[in-house]
């Protein structure tokens, strides 16, 4: 009697699993469903999608019963998360999960689907995408730090040595690199005597300023070239590269200034709406031709900033100036200051992507409130958001690191880390300043450079 007891009892332990299973309709493909042939092929998959790799594009073919994935070469292929939405009448095998990871370095990777009764495989194969090693083209930019250099006022000399605060930081065994800022944005409000845009000096800048300007990021071990040859050194221990984005200041042409230069021959009179757009153009043009000149193969050139930080002056030519851009194949940003004249206009003006400053750092008549006012008008009107501070952070420099804590904080709570694209104002070389400060200097350093890695390994995937 006992021995038929624990018959009966494995017998129960062994199909109790099979019962399971059985009852379980989320396992069982549906058999009375046949996907309907569309020309002749039959569609299994409808429509696939990369959801954890920034760049990672998917296509698929159900004739050939392949999917093809093209990724940027310095993408982790380990671990690609591919959301696959299937037709009616089709389910998963292989993954059980129509969400799943996969390992494109593994030569067999297959995707076993059933319908009707059949199982039908899937390849999966994948290419670099070479695009990567393009010097011009609209990218995403998670982070995007202002690099203000040009000015005879500037004491600052942004060589490869003072760009390393920039780039990477040690990771916690110190022996590889973990990528900071994505994006560099470079410009300039005046060179000393001549302001790039209005309000900054009682002369406006001409065109040779604007040539200038330019000529000075391109010189040899600075600027541009200095970030290039940083971001080359890092490399070997930072092995998930990809290049840097470069966004280029855009000056303002500054109304009714007469004697900025010439064009193909002709004085240009910014009374003028169509001059000042023109004049524009030919800037843009200029700095395209001179970053694919220089041969800058750790950047690439993803858009434009536009100077001047209200739309006062400006409302008119924005538009057709972003058309122009866009015909680029480029992006246009702006980053207008806390209730600037036309700040929720952004998207009307042309631009792509507009980022809320907040302008608490600077004044300590402004309460911390301002922080969370800033983050909600961000969300409300589809816009990023600044984070700021300058030298004053230091402790040597004033003191003021209490104030950026505010800003960690106030993200933080806001959840703006985990939602939104940033641009970072530092003054001019202050991330710089605490890194190589006493300790509380180092110790906020480093809490603002672990987020942005952070940030940059959950953006890129990595």
């Amino acid at each position: 009697m006992i021995k038929k007891v624990l018959r009966y009892c494995n017998f129960l332990f062994i199909m109790f699993p099979l019962l399971i299973m059985c009852n379980d309709k989320e396992h069982i493909p549906n058999e009375k469903l046949n996907p309907v042939p569309e020309n002749g092929i039959t569609k299994y998959i409808l429509s696939a999608e990369v959801v954890n790799k920034k760049g990672a594009l998917v296509t698929f073919d159900n004739a050939q019963k392949v999917l093809f994935i093209k990724i940027p070469r310095y993408l982790n292929k380990t671990d690609l998360k591919i959301k696959l939405h299937l037709n009616d009448g089709v389910s998963m095998i292989y993954p059980l999960t129509q969400e799943a990871e996969y390992n494109l370095l593994d030569t067999d990777t297959k995707i076993w689907l059933k319908s009707g009764g059949k199982t039908i495989i899937f390849e999966v194969k994948y290419e670099d995408i070479i695009g990567e090693d393009s010097a011009i083209g609209k990218a995403d930019i998670r982070d995007m730090v202002l690099i203000y250099d040009g000015g005879a006022h500037r004491t600052i000399v942004w060589n490869e040595k003072m760009l390393e605060a920039y780039i990477s930081i040690d990771n916690k065994n110190k022996e590889q690199k973990r990528w900071l800022f994505d994006g560099f944005l470079f410009l300039e409000i005046h060179n000393g005597t001549r302001g790039f845009a209005s309000g900054y000096r009682s002369l406006p800048a001409r065109k040779v300023e604007w040539i200038g300007l330019m000529n000075g990021y391109l010189k040899e071990g600075k600027s541009l070239r200095a970030l290039n040859d940083g971001i080359e050194s890092v490399k070997p221990y930072a092995p998930d590269y990809g290049k840097r984005k470069i966004v280029m200041s855009l000056p303002e042409p500054i109304p009714n200034q007469k004697d900025w230069g010439e064009l193909n021959g002709k004085i240009m009179n910014f009374s003028s709406t169509q001059d000042r757009i023109e004049a524009v153009k030919w800037y843009i043009d200029f700095l395209i031709e001179e970053f694919k000149k220089a041969e800058l193969n750790n950047l690439q050139l993803a858009g434009f900033y536009w100077l001047a930080e209200e739309a006062t002056n400006t409302r008119t030519i924005l538009k057709e100036i972003s058309d122009y851009i866009k015909s680029k194949d480029l992006k246009f940003y702006w980053i207008p200051y806390y209730n600037t004249d036309g700040w929720n206009e952004w998207k009307a003006l042309g631009f792509d992507k507009a980022y809320q400053q907040p302008n608490y750092f600077f004044s300590t008549s402004i309460p911390d409130s301002r922080i969370d006012d800033a983050c909600r008008r961000a969300q409300e009107w589809g816009m990023d958001l600044e984070l700021e501070f300058d030298n004053r952070a230091s402790g040597a420099g004033g003191g003021w690191g209490s104030r950026l804590k505010t800003y960690i904080d106030g993200f933080k709570k806001n959840g703006v880390f985990e939602n939104n694209d940033l641009a970072y104002y530092e003054g001019s070389g202050a991330l710089y300043i605490l890194k190589n400060g006493d300790i509380q200097d180092k110790a906020l350093f480093q809490e603002l450079a672990d987020i942005i890695a952070e940030r940059q390994e959950k953006f890129y995937g990595k």
